[in-house]
C-alpha cells in the first residue's frame, strides 16, 4: 500500500501533466477555431501533410485513435472539402487519404498559428527540454510496460 507521501507525489505528477495537457489543448483550439477546424482535425491534417496517400488504419494509429473514430473524423473533413479519399494505385481495393488544396491551405494557416502560439516554449533552456522529453519517454515506457500485464477496460 503506497504511503500518504507517495500518493501525494503521484497526484502532483498527475495534476502537472493534466495542467500541461489542458494548456496545449487550449493553444490548439486557438489555432484551429478561426479556420473552422477542431484540434483533432489539425492532427489529421498534420499527418496527411507529412504522409499523403496513407490509409485510414495508419492515420488512426499515428494519431492514436480507433479506426471507427478516425473514419468519422475523415467523413466530416471530406464533407468540409479538406480531405479526399481515393483508390490506391497499387491496390485498387484500398482507399488512401490526401489533403485537398483547401485542406493544404487550412493546414498551413493553422500550423503557422499553432507554432506562433507555442514559440514561447523555446524560451526554455535546451537542456530542460531534453530532460523533460527523457522523463516523458520514461513515464510512457513505465505505463506501456505496466499496461502489458493488466487487463484493459472495454
Amino acid at each position: 500500500m503506497p504511503s500518504k507521501e507517495d500518493r501525494e507525489r503521484v497526484q502532483l505528477l498527475f495534476q502537472s501533466f493534466r495542467n500541461v495537457n489542458i494548456a496545449f489543448h487550449r493553444m490548439l483550439v486557438k489555432a484551429a477555431t478561426p479556420h473552422g477546424v477542431t484540434p483533432v482535425q489539425v492532427l489529421v491534417m498534420r499527418v496527411l501533410s507529412e504522409r499523403p496517400r496513407i490509409g485510414l488504419a495508419e492515420l488512426a494509429q499515428r494519431i492514436q485513435i480507433g479506426n471507427s473514430t478516425a473514419s468519422g473524423i475523415v467523413d466530416r473533413m471530406e464533407k468540409a472539402g479538406l480531405v479526399v479519399r481515393e483508390r490506391g494505385t497499387e491496390d485498387r481495393r484500398s482507399i488512401v487519404l490526401s489533403l485537398t488544396e483547401r485542406g493544404v491551405d487550412v493546414w498551413r494557416k493553422t500550423d503557422s498559428r499553432r507554432m506562433e502560439l507555442l514559440e514561447p516554449l523555446l524560451a526554455l533552456p535546451t537542456e530542460d527540454i531534453e530532460h523533460l522529453v527523457r522523463i516523458n519517454e520514461r513515464i510512457t515506457e513505465i505505463f506501456n510496460t505496466y499496461g502489458e500485464d493488466t487487463p484493459q477496460d472495454e
